[in-house]
Formats: C-alpha cells, structure tokens, sequence
C-alpha cells in the first residue's frame, strides 16, 4: 500500500465555478457589420490565443448589448461550448471586443489565469469537455452547469505561477 495522498500537499480539489465566474454569451445573432467591434467567435478560439485573422464585426448598440452581462478584460479567458467544443483562447487586447454565440466568458478570480489556461487546454480537461456528465457519449454543446462544475485539483498560487510561467516561455519560443 502507497502511503501517498493525492490531492498532493497544499493542493486542493475545486470546481470552475469556484475559482472563477462564468458568463454565459448572449444567445442571439448581433447585427454584423464590415468594421466597429470585434465578435469573438468560436473559431477565433485557437491554441490558447484569439486568431484575429478573421474577424467578424457589430455595431454600438449591439456591442453594448453584448456587454451587459461581462465586459471581456485583459486575461479574461473565452471558452467555446460547440463547434469546437472546448477551445479556448485568452483576451489580450479587451478593446472593442465582445462575444459571439456558443462562447462563454470565464473571469479567474481564485486561480492564476494563465495556469487556468493551460488547465483548460489540458488532454484531460479537454476529453471531460467532450464526455457528458459520464455518459460516455459525446455532447453536441457544453451546457454551463456541466462547465461550472468542471472538477480539478489546483496546487498553491505560487506554483501555479510557476507552472504558467515555464510553459508561456515554451508557448513563446512556438
């Protein structure tokens, strides 16, 4: 017998909904633009970073609607409920920016956001985002209850802080 215990010293077991808040996007087609705000759309979601190579737009007034619930800040992470289910992608510049449909809005407010990010982007983060509520089928969308409820074990800030930091630096040398 192992005299080991996992969660490993000074780790806690949490949920997502516990270390963060989550906004769900406002569920209607905003009126799209050729300029003005940017949309982030599932498909802007790529590896962590939100690809602007393709950017779709609105206006004023259904920017400020788009905003109402939670104004996407710097480090602020966007996660896609379908289409892919479960990518991800950190605001970096929150100007102008706003949410599409099938995305949600995740504010880290009790773990480190870039350690949350690679959680997230994580195999077996990932295969939890695709299996419902241990079904063992596959989800056509990620429902916010089942992201809410989304359960890890997360180790001290200060490793989580260390963690982020050695794997930005090889996100940086890719």
């Amino acid at each position: 017998a192992s005299s080991s215990s996992f969660p490993p010293n000074g780790w806690v077991e949490t949920t997502l909904g516990e270390v963060c808040e989550i906004f769900d996007c406002p569920h209607s087609t905003p009126n799209w633009t050729q300029s003005g705000y940017f949309v982030v759309r599932n498909y802007n979601l790529v590896d962590g970073r939100i690809d602007e190579s393709k950017k779709s737009y609105t206006d004023q007034v259904n920017y400020e609607q788009r905003i109402k619930r939670a104004v996407p800040k710097k480090g602020d992470i966007i996660l896609s409920r379908e289409a892919p289910i479960g990518a991800v992608g950190m605001v970096i510049n929150a100007e102008d920016l706003c949410l599409g449909q099938r995305v949600v809005l995740i504010k880290p407010h009790s773990i480190h956001n870039k350690y949350l990010l690679y959680k997230l982007l994580s195999p077996s983060v990932q295969n939890e985002f695709k299996i419902s509520e241990n079904t063992g089928s596959v989800v056509s969308n990620l429902r916010i209850p089942l992201i809410k409820n989304l359960a890890f074990t997360i180790p001290p800030l200060p490793e989580q802080q260390a963690i982020a930091s050695v794997l930005s630096a090889f996100d940086d040398k890719i």
